[in-house]
C-alpha cells in the first residue's frame, strides 16, 4: 500500500493533463483499505504539497496550496463515502459525485460565473472537459492501484497453497 502512496506523490508532480491525476484513485484505494479519514486527509495534504512544490522549481504548472483546499478536501471525503459497494464502479461514481459537488462550489464560492441557473449550467458547462480527464485518471489510476496493493497477497496466497500442496503430497 505504502507503494501506492508513494507512486500517487510522484505521479502528482510529473506534468500531466489537467485533472488527469492519480488524488481521488488514491483515496477511494486508501479508505477501500480502512484507511481513516485523517489518513486520507493527511495523503491529500501531503500530495497538494508535492504538488507546491513541483509547481515552485517550474515543473508542473499547477498550484497545490490555495483558499479552497478545505473544501476541497470534504469533497474528496463525501465523493469516498458515496461511492457504491460494487468495487469496478467505485471510481466512476466517486468522479460523478466530485464533479457535481466541486463544480457547485465553485459557482457558489467564485466571481466567474452569474449567480442564477444559467450560471450554474455554464458552470457544469465549462468544467466538462476536465471530468473527462478525471473520469479517465480516476479509473486507470483505481484499477492499477488496486491491481498493485493486491498483488502481493495475491502472491502469498499462492505460495502458501503450492506449499500446502508440497506437504500433502509428502
Amino acid at each position: 500500500m505504502y507503494a501506492c502512496i508513494l507512486l500517487s506523490l510522484v505521479l502528482r508532480c510529473i506534468p500531466h493533463a489537467p485533472n488527469f491525476a492519480p488524488v481521488m484513485a488514491t483515496c477511494l484505494v486508501l479508505s477501500r483499505y480502512n484507511y481513516s479519514s485523517i489518513n486520507i486527509l493527511l495523503y491529500l495534504l501531503a500530495s497538494d504539497i508535492c504538488q507546491e512544490i513541483s509547481f515552485k522549481l517550474g515543473i508542473s504548472p499547477y498550484s497545490g496550496l490555495h483558499s479552497g483546499m478545505i473544501w476541497l478536501y470534504l469533497t474528496y471525503l463525501i465523493s469516498i463515502k458515496v461511492s457504491i459497494k460494487h468495487t469496478y464502479l467505485k471510481p466512476i461514481m466517486a468522479s460523478i459525485v466530485f464533479y457535481f459537488i466541486s463544480n457547485a462550489m465553485v459557482w457558489t464560492f467564485s466571481s466567474m460565473y452569474d449567480k442564477n441557473l444559467n450560471g450554474l449550467i455554464r458552470c457544469y458547462y465549462m468544467a466538462v472537459p476536465f471530468f473527462k480527464y478525471s473520469l479517465l485518471s480516476d479509473c486507470f489510476y483505481y484499477y492499477g492501484f488496486t491491481s498493485l496493493a493486491w498483488a502481493p497477497n495475491a502472491y502469498a496466497n499462492i505460495r502458501h497453497e503450492a506449499k500446502l500442496d508440497y506437504i500433502r503430497n509428502d
